[in-house]
């Protein structure tokens, strides 16, 4: 808890609330001495008369100035204790005066914010534990299926049936395997608990690397138990503005790497009839840009809505939820994107500084890094 401490008025409006007090008290003081002296009958001299008028004004001036700036340090104190508690700081204002009832209710919405927020990391630091528990739990016996699924797929005495059933095990193993790394991923970005292992990265050559990665396979596996898709279904073209081709910027190349796998992916997954997807790369003077789109179905509405909110107060996680319970019964219309890898994307990139947005189209997803000074080759 923050402790008492008075408040000291700024130089500059203390001279000018002094100089304003001066003058309204003028009259007032000038009235009050006028009738003292007809009280008196004019015994007094002209300058006792001048220096009773003074002496009366002083009086009415420095009583008045003391009392308005005690009011205005008890209200400065509460102007300060309210900014700090809307910046989540402990809070304790003095109680006493003309302000003690707004500052006992300050001090108590201070108690209960901090009450709050212990509540909502001790909240956070039991999520992350059951999450590092339960990956840690699981990993042994899915170990295990894997093996026993993958000695299943190579047992010469097993039928061809008994041996795909197995091959099904073995993938959906895979997948749980992945859930639980994306999980896991995702929980250390949320708390800024994943170093970022930064190095110089020419973006233009990342985005080749990465196409490269899919143009040289001659099937897309979808996971999830989705059928294979050839290759030849999909266009990849690339357009690298040569302001963009000389950019390297300060990144963790792995993460980088994974969102734009995440994305283009996504473009093939959810458009396993073949579509063409382009990647656009430029940049402006603060920021550099990637939009990747495609030709496909698009991007529903209300995840596009989600992905644009996330990581903001308009982030509606149970509207989202919702919407994925439908999907999972059918009511929805099927090929909407897996939130899990949007989610990671995005806070993969807020976490370089940049941001991750799916543009009106519905068709477009961009990355926007911001550039730095020293950040040009």
């Amino acid at each position: 808890m923050k402790t008492d401490s008075k408040y000291t008025p700024d130089r500059r409006m203390l001279k000018r609330f002094m100089g304003v007090s001066a003058l309204i008290f003028m009259i007032p003081a000038l009235l009050c001495a006028g009738i003292l002296l007809c009280t008196m009958g004019g015994s007094l001299s002209p300058a006792a008369s001048m220096l009773l008028i003074l002496l009366v004004y002083l009086v009415m001036w420095a009583g008045f100035t003391l009392f308005a700036l005690k009011v205005i340090s008890r209200l400065s104190d509460l102007a300060r204790g309210i900014n700090e508690l809307a910046s989540g700081e402990p809070v304790h204002a003095y109680e006493e005066g003309l302000t003690s009832e707004l500052a006992e209710s300050l001090n108590k919405a201070s108690e209960l914010q901090q009450r709050q927020r212990q509540m909502l990391e001790k909240r956070d630091d039991q999520r992350i534990e059951w999450i590092r528990g339960v990956s840690h739990d699981i990993r042994t016996p899915l170990s295990v299926i894997l093996g026993h699924a993958e000695d299943m797929e190579e047992d010469e005495e097993l039928s061809d049936d008994q041996k795909s059933v197995a091959s099904v095990m073995k993938e959906q193993a895979l997948k749980i395997r992945e859930l639980i790394g994306d999980l896991n991923l995702l929980s250390k970005l949320e708390y800024n608990s994943q170093p970022l292992r930064l190095t110089d990265t020419v973006l233009a050559g990342l985005i080749r690397n990465v196409a490269a990665e899919f143009m040289d396979r001659e099937y897309f596996v979808p996971g999830g138990g989705g059928e294979p898709v050839p290759m030849d279904r999909f266009g990849l073209e690339l357009i690298l503005l040569p302001e963009f081709e000389r950019l390297s910027l300060p990144m963790d190349q792995g993460l980088i790497r994974r969102v734009l796998r995440n994305i283009i992916g996504n473009s093939m997954k959810h458009n396993p009839g073949g579509c063409s997807i382009l990647v656009f790369a430029h940049k402006s003077e603060d920021r550099a840009f990637i939009d990747i789109s495609d030709d496909g179905r698009g991007i529903p509405e209300l995840i596009a809505s989600c992905v644009n909110s996330y990581g903001s107060e308009l982030w509606n996680e149970e509207e989202l939820q919702h919407t994925m319970d439908e999907e999972e019964q059918g009511t929805v219309g099927a090929g909407q994107p897996h939130i899990m890898g949007m989610r990671i994307a995005k806070r993969i990139m807020l976490a370089h500084g940049g941001s991750l947005m799916v543009r009106p189209d519905l068709r477009t997803v961009s990355l926007i890094f911001p550039l730095q000074a020293d950040t040009n080759i």
